[in-house]
């Protein structure tokens, strides 16, 4: 309640108000009011305990989880980061895990290092009076406890063995313990102020003596001893001083060692000597201050000022209406309130906290929800409650308490203030004034409502961090002048000028290592110890070779093909399986509405793919598709090549625009088939790719047989407030692909890696590197920052392959980490014979920058006879990769099916070859990188923290599936800037990360609201960001049509990167396909039955039949098998408008028919001691007469009489069994939309399955008896049913004559054909497609129908001919059974098939006349499940449609 406290004493006139800060001293700090307490000195502990009301650190201790283990001996345990108890002191693990440490009174936290630890950080609480004052005075001794035990020492080296510092030398409290650690208001512990010892002088040798060849004389060094290279002895000349070899670098002398984090045992080299780390003792060390711009607008600058760099990190941060025209917490009450909220950030700020926007924000929203409680009503009675006067007093009030921190001046004109205060920082400095403040307010309040102001930064430990953010937004640029490409070159060698460097270009190396005559020669004698030779390529007889021999030796054959090419092209996971079944559900939910997407419509499908807009992804995507044999699949093409498949692969940038508009033209004309545009890394949006703008064309919203498919692993752009995809709720269009963890190694084993002290974490930082960029951006104020980063890696790298080759000298000019990396590319070759080696990548975000370190380190490489052992490659993204033609000839000797054009144009491509590759590129995306690739180094491309999407993409490039043999796959490395790694260390890591900006091209809505939480799921991310978030694409469709819009025929799949996203989406291509297949064709059988041998066709064709002469023709009573009366060929037969539907069928015609508009209720009927159970629903329930007096029991299902005509007088029964989904059972096509009653009979094992399924359908459940019972118990009870229900209508109706028939059919009919003969040529018969409500009318309508005991029609065939239109036969598919004839005759329960046909001979036994008519036939679809399960085709027929009207088969 710290600000709200400061603005109401304001307000009232108070004068006594104190603000403590990090600066303030403990006197100082005791004598205001609330000061007191046990903080640290210059310590925001006591601050934050106030704003939360306790203090954290004054609570009863809570023990850490001990741990036990096999390490822990009778000695103790001594394992790095637990003390001898076995119990947590790291600083990394205590941090935010809410425990809350046991401190005495007079005992503050302090956190202890040690080289032998690397950057484990371990904590200890000590007595205040034994650490140094302001002054760095302290009392001699120690006084100490334990954190994790609670024990307490007497003297230091007790205590740093009890904590296992693993001291090499003698334990010195001056030297191991670094600085104060605080407690944040919310309980987390936090780095603070370094303790201020104080150094005295000392004389320190500077000596090279530890140097590999000076340790092991005569013998190659550690990293270079697997070489097999001639022991060179070679050392630097005498006459030659130390100060020349580290002037040529641009580096200060060595003096302290380093310790060789992350090398596994047995590679860990001596010492090596690294310049002196920066320290930032005066201002003085910075040459400029840099300029921050907090609100929307970059100010004007003048003349003078114009050098500055300018920071735009917090831009738009602290604007009054957030850059956004709605309401915000700011303009709901003072436009000052943002300028106040900016002063109090950066007075909080402590020395060695770098600025991050998520902390601004996170800081903003938490003022903002304090002052909404408390002051929002007052001051909206009130109006702005503050006066110039005022908000100059509370500004000036924050300043005074910072002890010299922040400065604020007022100022009539921006231009003039910042000129003002600049002047005066400089006016410091050359003084040598050490009151320099940190930060200084620049505030123009005069003429404008809304006060601008500045903040000009010019503290050491800001300037260090804020560096390189403002080296990513002005520096990143790759179009360099010639001015600039001149300084590139001046960097390398500070000391020549540039005619000279084009003199010593001719030397290989004197582009990475300097001009120095001596250091050419000592080169120079290494290339000529080789005599013209080269290193051998890989595992081989020799170790140096001539060129002609390597170039004629080839490597050993071996499968070179990558995990991830395999896991996403050939084999389909389990995983992709549900995700492409889970985009199908989505799609069939868009197709539920006709509106959305008329699926009815479609009779193909076609599909596009747009990339991300580099060739190498393009490449990817078009042999994906190539290999996967999609197109094929899809029935687009039938034998594509490369060639052909690029006409379905655009590459998202404008010179593809003109092939796009051609396929919007084919679209438009092709209505009847269904495009698919899959959009690939769908988030690249602006001027990166034209993709986005693709997709949101208009003639694109407005194709109504377009889809968009949009796949991204960070979608977080496209869910801003004016999305284009679709969200309800649930959000319906959008699929999300959560992996497996065991499975998939992604963000959190990573993470974990970094906790796990049995390894090496796999992202790591270099903070050697770090310091030496600082160092040279201090030195050289013309340097810009990405130039020095990416110059300084180069010769990292030119230094460690130099030392790799046993040159003693050069280890001290490079890293651990990028030794290791080196080592690793340089020695992996030798250790087998094909030559297969590990990748190594290196991000550099400008391409002239990339071209620069990919010409230095080749000839580094060359010179050092390495040409032959690995290859340097640089990937731009535009085109195929320039590759050493040596190499290219062994990608393709080695790869199976590349021709002598073929180039590699991709990382996968690249797979097992050892490389070096330079990607560059401000922004890269859809690559997929072989297992190959060991090491990603971003060291030198510091953007990578701009935002959430930037961060997951690179970081993304690492994850991937583990291999089915663990013991050989090796995860890959990274190594990244030290800003980088708070976001793998802190345990609230996806919280930190999901709070950055989303995307460069997006803003925040609004300042208050509340921060995603790390548990947060993507659906509730989703929600978050179309709330809060608006991208500058959106705004400016808001612009033009002034409301939000959204595209209906838009899917967005999102998952993580290198997860298989491809391959699902191929497989719901490939459900789509089936989909419409199903939808236009169905497969039926083709009847022939061997009782018919007439060759014949029929001479005479009559309407219906004559009963008489049907009586008079005979009956097949004898035992014959009509089994195969239903087998035959499988056709493929058109669908028609006519044809019956499974449950797959969506069209609005059929919409209300399937779901109804009631509910569903629930009926007994009893058939003498058995139960019946109907569904019945409300739409249907005028058809049943159900009687109250029977307590809701059914009564009966109403009958028409005799008399009524105009409708379908027969109930239709359909048996079904487990096919519940394929089945049949939607006839309202089939019967033209005519009232009719339909009843589904199942059992009671499917009966949820039908009711779920079909929910406007009449459902039958049998007794509990039928279960286990063949498939004649349907027909028996169906039969029973009909027999009872016609007696109780008789009655109810008095003796009526009642309809007698049910007509009882399979759930597989589908279509019905209808012969007609001409009547001048009867022999020319003719089919037609018909109906089944013309099939039933007809029937009904037949002379003397009621005379027959059953009717039957007939199976269909391609050359199916009857020599008669009408007779005595019997066929299944559907009955017409006159239940008042066949009184007494019933189904064989007992029966698993041909029950129907014992029925038809117990008829014609009895003297019954039965009528089969000829005229009709029904096509029967071949369903692979349920039913009776015995239709068994001889064969499947090619391929083929049937057409009923021409009566021919089209293929």
């Amino acid at each position: 309640m710290l600000i709200q406290s400061a603005i109401t004493r304001i307000l009232s006139g108070s004068r006594d108000l104190c603000l403590s800060d990090p600066g303030t001293t403990p006197e100082k700090r005791h004598q205001t009011k609330r000061g007191g307490g046990d903080s640290s000195p210059s310590s925001p502990a006591s601050h934050a305990s106030r704003m939360s009301g306790s203090s954290p650190l004054s609570s009863a201790m809570v023990t850490p989880p001990s741990f036990s283990s096999s390490s822990f001996s009778e000695m103790g345990c001594s394992d790095i980061g637990r003390c001898q108890d076995g119990r947590e002191i790291r600083f990394s693990f205590l941090a935010n895990k809410g425990f809350q440490i046991n401190r005495p009174s007079g005992f503050v936290l302090v956190g202890a290092r040690s080289p032998q630890l690397g950057a484990t950080t371990l904590l200890a609480v000590v007595d205040r009076s034994y650490l140094p004052d302001e002054e760095g005075r302290a009392s001699q001794g120690f006084v100490g406890d334990c954190v994790g035990c609670g024990r307490r020492f007497r003297f230091f080296t007790e205590f740093s063995h009890h904590i296992n510092l693993k001291l090499a030398t003698q334990p010195k409290k001056q030297k191991h313990l670094k600085y104060y650690i605080e407690t944040t208001s919310n309980g987390e512990l936090i780095r603070g102020k370094p303790l201020g010892w104080k150094v005295l002088p000392e004389t320190r040798r500077r000596s090279r003596a530890s140097s590999f060849l000076d340790i092991l004389p005569g013998s190659p060094s550690v990293f270079g001893q697997h070489l097999n290279v001639p022991c060179l002895q070679i050392s630097l000349p005498t006459q030659l001083p130390q100060s020349t070899v580290y002037s040529s670098f641009g580096l200060p002398p060595p003096s302290k060692k380093i310790c060789w984090e992350g090398l596994d045992p047995g590679e860990i080299p001596s010492p090596a000597i690294v310049p002196e780390p920066i320290k930032h003792s005066t201002p003085t060390d910075i040459a400029l201050p840099i300029i921050m711009v907090c609100q929307k607008d970059i100010p004007v600058l003048s003349t003078t000022c114009k050098m500055l760099p300018v920071c735009l990190l917090l831009q738009g941060t602290f604007a009054h209406d957030g850059g956004l025209e709605r309401p915000t917490v700011y303009n709901m009450q003072s436009p000052h309130l943002p300028t106040l909220l900016a002063i109090h950030y950066f007075a909080s700020l402590l020395p060695d906290t770098p600025i991050r926007r998520e902390d601004a924000d996170a800081f903003i929203d938490s003022a903002a929800r304090e002052l909404t409680s408390g002051l929002a009503a007052d001051m909206a009675l009130r109006g702005d409650p503050y006066s110039q006067s005022q908000i100059s007093s509370l500004a000036r009030l924050v300043s005074s308490c910072s002890n010299g921190k922040l400065e604020v001046t007022f100022c009539s004109n921006l231009t003039e203030g910042i000129d003002a205060a600049y002047n005066n920082i400089k006016a410091k400095k050359l003084a040598d004034d050490t009151r320099i403040p940190v930060f200084t307010f620049v505030i123009q309040n005069e003429k404008f409502w809304q006060p601008e102001f500045v903040v000009i930064v010019s503290g050491p430990g800001h300037l260090c961090s804020l560096v390189w953010s403002v080296g990513d937004e002005l520096a990143e640029d790759d179009d360099l002048s010639d001015e600039e490409e001149e300084m590139e070159e001046e960097i390398d060698v500070v000391q020549e000028s540039r005619k000279d460097i084009k003199a010593t270009c001719s030397s290989p190396l004197s582009v990475s290592f300097g001009n120095a005559d001596e250091l050419l020669l000592m080169l120079k004698q290494f290339r000529s110890g080789l005599g013209g030779k080269f290193q051998s390529p890989f595992k081989c007889a020799h170790q140096v070779m001539k060129e002609e021999n390597i170039v004629s030796l080839k490597p050993e054959l071996s499968v070179i093909v990558d995990t991830i090419i395999l896991c996403s092209l050939r084999n389909v996971t389990a995983e992709q399986i549900q995700v492409g079944e889970q985009l199908f559900s989505t799609f069939r939910a868009i197709g539920n509405k006709s509106s959305n997407l008329d699926l009815s419509q479609f009779s193909k499908i076609n599909v596009v793919f747009i990339t991300a807009p580099f060739y190498s992804s393009y490449v990817q995507t078009v042999e994906r598709v190539l290999h996967s044999e999609l197109l094929q699949a899809l029935s687009i093409e039938n034998t594509p090549d490369f060639a052909t498949v690029e006409q379905y692969v655009f590459k998202g940038d404008s010179d593809q625009s003109d092939k796009f508009e051609a396929f919007l033209d084919k679209a438009e004309q092709l209505k009847n088939t269904l495009f698919i545009v899959v959009h690939d890394d769908a988030h690249i949006q602006g001027s990166d790719g034209t993709g986005q703008e693709w997709v949101n064309n208009k003639r694109v919203l407005a194709a109504q047989n377009i889809l968009v498919v949009q796949v991204t692993a960070t979608p977080y752009c496209l869910q801003s407030i004016a999305s284009m995809i679709p969200v309800d709720v649930p959000l319906k269009n959008e699929v999300y692909w959560n992996p497996i963890p065991e499975q998939y190694c992604g963000l959190e084993f990573y993470k974990n890696s970094r906790d796990d002290v049995s390894q090496s974490p796999l992202i790591r930082a270099d903070a050697t590197f770090d310091r030496m960029v600082v160092k040279k951006m201090i030195s050289d104020q013309q340097s810009k920052p990405v130039s020095c980063r990416v110059n300084i890696l180069t010769r990292h790298y030119s230094a460690a392959m130099v030392c790799v080759c046993s040159v003693n000298f050069a280890e001290s000019f490079t890293t651990t980490e990028t030794m290791q990396v080196v080592h690793e590319l340089i020695e992996t070759p030798l250790k087998n014979p094909s030559g297969h080696g590990v990748m190594v990548v290196l991000r550099i975000s400008s391409e002239k920058l990339g071209r620069l370190a990919h010409e230095r380190i080749s000839l580094v490489r060359d010179s050092l006879g390495l040409t032959y052992r690995f290859a340097v490659i640089l990937d731009t993204g535009r085109d195929s990769y320039d590759i050493d033609d040596y190499f290219l000839w062994r990608l393709r000797h080695c790869q199976e099916g590349r021709t002598d054009g073929w180039k590699p144009c991709r990382p996968e491509h690249l797979a097992n070859l050892p490389c070096l590759v330079i990607r560059t590129g401000a922004i890269r995306a859809g690559d997929t990188f072989p297992c190959s690739m060991r090491y990603y180094d971003m060291r030198a491309f510091y953007t990578v923290t701009q935002s959430r999407t930037i961060l997951e993409q690179e970081i993304g490039n690492l994850y991937g599936y583990s291999a089915p043999m663990e013991a050989l796959f090796i995860r890959p490395r990274c190594l990244v800037p030290s800003q980088v790694l708070p976001y793998f260390e802190d345990s609230d890591l996806p919280g930190r990360s999901m709070n950055m900006i989303p995307h460069l091209n997006c803003k925040w809505l609004q300042r208050q609201r509340t921060l995603l939480k790390p548990s947060s799921t993507p659906s509730e991310q989703s929600r978050y960001y179309r709330e809060f978030l608006l991208s500058l694409s959106d705004m400016e469709a808001l612009d033009t049509t002034g409301t939000t819009r959204s595209h209906p025929r838009r899917i967005l799949l999102s998952g993580p990167k290198q997860i298989g996203k491809t391959g699902a989406v191929f497989q719901f291509l490939g459900l789509v396909q089936q989909f419409l297949k199903q939808q236009q064709e169905v497969q039926v059988l083709s009847v022939r039955d061997p009782r018919d041998t007439s060759e014949e066709a029929v001479s005479e064709f009559r309407t219906w039949p004559t009963y008489t002469s049907i009586k008079s023709q005979s009956a097949t009573t004898e035992q014959t098998d009509f089994s195969g009366v239903t087998r035959g060929d499988i056709v493929n037969v058109q669908f028609t408008q006519l044809t019956a539907h499974s449950s797959y069928h969506f069209c609005d015609t059929c919409n209300n028919y399937r779901t109804g508009s009631g509910q569903r209720n629930a009926f007994v009927y009893k058939i003498q001691n058995e139960e019946l159970m109907f569904f019945i629903p409300d739409d249907y329930l005028s058809k049943f007469y159900i009687s109250v007096d029977s307590q809701g029991y059914l009564q009966s299902l109403i009958l028409s009489d005799t008399t009524e005509d105009g409708s379908i007088n027969s109930p239709i029964f359909t048996p079904s069994r487990g096919r519940h989904d394929i089945a049949l059972l939607n006839l309202q096509h089939t019967l033209e939309g005519v009232s009719h009653t339909h009843v589904v009979v199942v059992t009671r094992t499917d009966m949820d399955l039908y009711i779920t399924k079909w929910t406007n359908h009449i459902i039958m459940v049998l007794p509990e008896s039928a279960d286990n019972k063949g498939f004649g118990v349907y027909c028996h009870w169906i039969k029973r049913f009909a027999e009872q229900n016609y007696r109780h209508e008789q009655s109810r109706k008095l003796e009526r004559p009642m309809w007698p028939f049910v007509a009882i059919m399979e759930d597989n009919c589908a279509t019905w054909t209808m012969t007609k003969c001409s009547q001048d040529t009867p022999s020319v018969r003719s089919e037609k497609g018909v109906s089944l409500y013309q099939v039933l009318c007809h029937i009904e309508k037949t002379p003397d129908v009621t005379k027959y005991a059953a009717i039957y029609t007939s199976h269909w065939g391609i050359n199916f001919k009857h020599s008669t239109c009408f007779d005595r036969e019997f066929t299944s598919s559907l009955q017409l059974v006159n239940v008042e004839l066949t009184k007494g005759i019933d189904y064989n329960q007992e029966r698993y098939m041909n029950d129907g046909l014992e029925f038809y001979k117990l008829i014609n036994f009895t003297g019954l006349t039965t009528c089969r008519f000829n005229i009709f036939q029904v096509q029967l679809r071949f369903l692979k499940s349920g039913g009776e399960n015995f239709v068994l085709p001889e064969k499947v027929l090619p391929l083929s449609v049937y057409n009923p009207s021409t009566n021919s088969i089209g293929v």
